[in-house]
């Protein structure tokens, strides 16, 4: 587990999209072999404050 906090933004912060950007959990997945299962990041359901 690695917990970045403010350091690592992924967008402006200013802008509603960029906080929401900035605010993210990223999971790793893996196989029974071990390998790493491709993801993808989405945007689509991201939630903005008001």
């Amino acid at each position: 587990m690695e917990a970045e906090g403010e350091t690592q933004f992924i967008a402006n912060d200013e802008a509603k999209m960029g906080h929401a950007l900035s605010r993210w959990v990223e999971l790793v997945y893996v196989d029974p072999e071990g390998k790493e299962v491709k993801t993808y990041r989405q945007t689509a359901d991201l939630q903005l404050e008001n």
